[in-house]
């Protein structure tokens, strides 16, 4: 693209179309802002946040990893309405913004129920920002409704590839759905074995955990 002393970006349909010196000919009767006197950056990239948590900033700023943990996953996470994960999640994304962060992938993990999913992926999309929904289930938490909701949400919500909001799984879900063998735990699905996948690496994650948790899989009982 090159470097410009001075130059224009000319957008359409809210994508840039062309970046170079002396657009107006080629803008026709478009709206023109004037940036003079200003550097234009591609927006930056946040690619691991947690953005139910978006009213939460600040609250406790010096609380180590495990008192963190406490605090927002296991303690104010179970007593979120959907309302307040649309609420936290667009703080998050609107601070984004105003921050130069054009684009986050948001490990989207306190998904409690269908609605709560559904709140944080319309939070994003009215935001304006580039996200990834990046779905999980809370830690340790025994879910009927997910993953399952996952595929009501990509019929939902995620129905074309040329959206600015898409759709994903956040790392543990990915690593353990990838292989159709395996199931979470919490799917209800009947099994015949349990595999210990690993315990918190960090001490002070498995401090602030109050009961035994495991990250567990089960594989398909044969028939």
């Amino acid at each position: 693209m090159g470097d410009y002393t001075a130059g224009d970006i000319l957008i359409r349909d809210g994508k840039i179309a062309q970046v170079g010196e002396d657009l107006a000919r080629q803008a026709g009767e478009a709206v023109v802002i004037d940036a003079a006197g200003t550097i234009a950056v591609p927006g930056f990239v946040d690619a691991h946040v947690h953005a139910w948590e978006g009213q939460l900033r600040r609250a406790v700023p010096t609380l180590d990893f495990g008192a963190y943990l406490s605090f927002t996953v296991f303690g104010y996470g179970p007593h979120y309405r959907p309302h307040d994960n649309y609420v936290g999640t667009l703080a998050t994304a609107l601070v984004a913004l105003d921050a130069g962060i054009t684009t986050i992938v948001d490990n989207s993990h306190n998904s409690r129920n269908p609605e709560h999913s559904s709140a944080a992926v319309e939070a994003l999309i009215d935001s304006g920002i580039r996200g990834v929904h990046a779905s999980g289930a809370p830690v340790g938490a025994d879910l009927p409704t997910w993953p399952a909701d996952v595929t009501r949400l990509r019929s939902e919500y995620f129905t074309s590839e040329d959206q600015l909001v898409t759709d994903d799984m956040n790392a543990v879900a990915a690593q353990v759905l990838a292989s159709r063998d395996y199931l979470f735990a919490a799917s209800g699905q009947r099994a015949d074995t349990l595999t210990d996948v690993g315990t918190p690496r960090c001490e002070a994650t498995r401090q602030a955990v109050t009961w035994p948790i495991r990250w567990q899989v089960t594989r398909r009982a044969t028939q």
